[in-house]
């Protein structure tokens, strides 16, 4: 049986993605290795027929992996980078190797389109998905305990219209902005309550709002606790200022939680305004945070996003059959984004490597 390596960092992110790739290749009877640590090219080549590595492109500290690539490939062996940017690579740290006998396949349209703009070839494009199968044999063990999940989350926020947040304290994630936004929001309508999954760091940032509960266990939880987490929202909003997909939206969705973020790609490439509710950027600006990636931050105006967060609790308050109809939308969608239907895209990819440079 053909065995696929598919490596990648111990970022939860990451992980999470190369677990549903793995689980893709079980179900085309080919056999998965997944490791989370970066292997000697030799140890690869023996172990496997085959090779997938996802990394975000950050040139500054995601080079090793792409060497990895490059090295199995230019001897015969099929190696590709799938890869995300939440803005454009540094040319100044680009060496010229990253743009030759690398094989990249970008995980949205606007990842591509930034890859481009720093000289990297695209061989293809496949999106990120959601293991279905696992978001269908979740809902049926909530069936008996959703009333248990939602009162746990309850018991942290109170009573209330649950708004759930999942996403690190990087600066990109938006979270001293949103802040803000959550004051505005709850001098309104006290009633919304916020659940933010994140580090220890975030307690800092949200200390002495009311309606808060921060959950400082980001990158630390299993997929089935994250995603009963996600079942007890009413909303998921996602504060991110840039991104190269934004799976926890799509995650939300599969769990028919209308999400809440700005509009702008490759958001847009999967979500629109029948089942999501979205507010414009006012600006962009580019910040490096001395990262090696110009990060395409999208600004907004506080009393806009404040805004469309009281639409969701009027919503679901005042017209719940709008929220129902959305919810039912958001799952449909999301179906279309099964691992099951996206990922055999990345073993077609690294079907036509074989036999290398």
């Amino acid at each position: 049986m053909e065995k696929i390596a598919v490596i990648t960092s111990r970022a939860a992110s990451l992980m999470n993605v190369c677990r549903d790739i793995a689980y893709t290749v079980k179900t085309m009877r080919k056999t998965p290795i997944l490791l989370d640590y970066l292997p000697p090219a030799m140890q690869v080549s023996r172990m496997s027929d085959g090779c997938i590595v996802t990394m975000t492109f950050n040139p500054l500290v995601s080079k090793a992996w792409f060497l990895l690539c490059r090295d199995l490939y230019i001897r015969g062996y099929p190696a590709l980078a799938y890869v995300t940017v939440e803005g454009i690579p540094q040319s100044m740290f680009i060496s010229p190797w990253l743009k030759e006998n690398v094989k990249y396949v970008a995980n949205s349209r606007y990842t591509a389109s930034r890859l481009r703009k720093a000289g990297i070839k695209v061989e293809g494009i496949v999106y990120h998905g959601v293991n279905i199968d696992e978001v269908e044999s979740i809902r049926k063990e909530l069936l008996l305990s959703k009333a248990i999940t939602k009162k746990a989350v309850k018991e942290k926020v109170g009573d209330g219209v649950v708004f759930g947040v999942i996403a690190s304290t990087h600066k990109r994630k938006g979270h001293s902005l949103f802040v803000d936004v959550i004051r505005r929001v709850r001098e309104r309508r006290p009633e919304a309550k916020f659940y933010i999954l994140s580090s220890e760091m975030a307690k800092a940032i949200y200390a002495g709002v009311d309606g808060v509960f921060v959950d400082p266990r980001f990158g630390n939880l299993t997929r089935t606790e994250v995603f009963t987490i996600i079942s007890s929202f009413d909303f998921y909003v996602q504060p991110s200022l840039a991104e190269g997909f934004c799976l926890p939206v799509l995650e939300a969705m599969a769990f028919g939680k209308p999400c809440i973020h700005i509009a702008y790609d490759p958001l847009t490439e999967f979500s629109n305004e029948s089942f999501n509710l979205m507010l414009d950027y006012s600006e962009v600006k580019y910040e490096t945070f001395h990262e090696g990636i110009e990060y395409e931050l999208h600004y907004y105006n506080v009393d806009d996003f404040a805004n469309t967060i009281i639409n969701a609790v009027e919503m679901i308050t005042e017209r719940k059959s709008e929220y129902e109809d959305r919810s039912f939308k958001a799952m449909e969608r999301a179906k279309e984004f099964d691992v099951k239907k996206l990922y055999p895209q990345l073993l077609s990819n690294l079907e036509k490597l074989k036999g290398g440079a």
